[in-house]
């Protein structure tokens, strides 16, 4: 069960509630994920069997609120240590291809690289360029991709689904992927200044604004996988990604000034379909509704 990152979400869990067992399921799952690491710098690996050269469950954020909730310098060190077999496992550009890209991947890579730079001693600079750099190539890819669309105002992080090893038919994106990267763009902007920072944020909007308009079917239930301004969408089987798509749309609201009276409802009423449809059919479903996305109510209330 903590394939995906636990330790964040019941780090997170008990900032929300103060309650002594969340905390200790959270020094638990982080210690449990450290305990299996193996290497150093580069060529750390984790101790998932089998998924060593899968870079999307290589987490630093979890160890890195591990060492700030308990000065234990051996996290912060494994944090560390992960962000750079991150870098060695993922390249965030995409060249339009069907060459592996996915919005978790990228999402996790820029997270990894901005926890690291939050808690390490003696690489922090390193870390903030290898996430300055991620977040150049995210907003390439966003900027220029699908081929022929020309809407500035509304975008995400679009690829063609062979790069995300799916066969939908059409170019998109996964909305509730994109959570993932949603999340570490606004990190990276709270811990940066100037017009890097403003870049993101920016980004921020596009992805909430194109995701409210192309990203729901008529129902307003979340596509799993969503075109870009040409009608196509993936109905999703299920109802596990509702909050994904409130948060992701959040963000934009809150970034865009919290002035926006349609991006508010747009969340407002995804959050609703997740009151009143939203399934945890599975332990990994939990990990990604509580991992960001609960962080909603607070974007809207700014």
């Amino acid at each position: 069960v903590w394939l995906y990152d636990r330790g964040t979400i019941l780090y997170r869990g008990h900032a929300r509630r103060g309650d002594l067992g969340t905390l200790r399921s959270a020094y638990l799952e982080t210690t449990i994920y450290r305990n299996g690491l193996s290497g150093q710098g580069p060529g750390t690996a984790i101790g998932v069997p089998g998924k060593t050269g899968d870079a999307k469950y290589y987490y630093t954020q979890n160890m890195a609120l591990h060492y700030l909730m308990t000065g234990d310098d051996r996290f912060r060190e494994s944090a560390e240590d992960v962000a750079e077999a991150y870098d060695a496992l993922w390249n965030p550009g995409y060249d339009g291809g069907d060459g592996f890209w996915t919005e978790r991947h990228a999402g996790f890579g820029l997270l990894a690289y901005v926890w690291a730079m939050n808690v390490s001693d003696d690489q922090a600079d390193q870390f903030r360029g290898l996430a300055e750099a991620a977040v150049a190539a995210y907003i390439d890819v966003q900027d220029s991709y699908p081929p022929g669309y020309d809407d500035p105002d509304a975008r995400c992080f679009a690829h063609t689904d062979a790069a995300a090893d799916e066969d939908f038919g059409f170019w998109g994106c996964s909305p509730w992927l994109s959570a993932i990267l949603a999340d570490g763009l606004d990190q990276f902007a709270t811990d940066s200044d100037g017009p890097v920072a403003d870049a993101a944020r920016a980004s921020l909007v596009k992805l909430g604004r194109v995701v409210a308009r192309d990203g729901l079917d008529a129902d307003g239930k979340p596509f799993y996988w969503m075109g870009v301004g040409d009608g196509n969408g993936a109905v999703d089987d299920y109802d596990e990604h509702w909050g994904e798509s409130a948060y992701v749309v959040a963000l934009a609201y809150y970034h865009d000034g919290s002035s926006d009276p349609e991006l508010k409802q747009t969340a407002e009423d995804l959050a609703q379909g997740l009151a009143d449809f939203g399934e945890v059919p599975h332990m990994r479903s939990f990990n990604w509704q509580c991992r960001s996305a609960v962080a909603t109510s607070w974007f809207l209330s700014q």
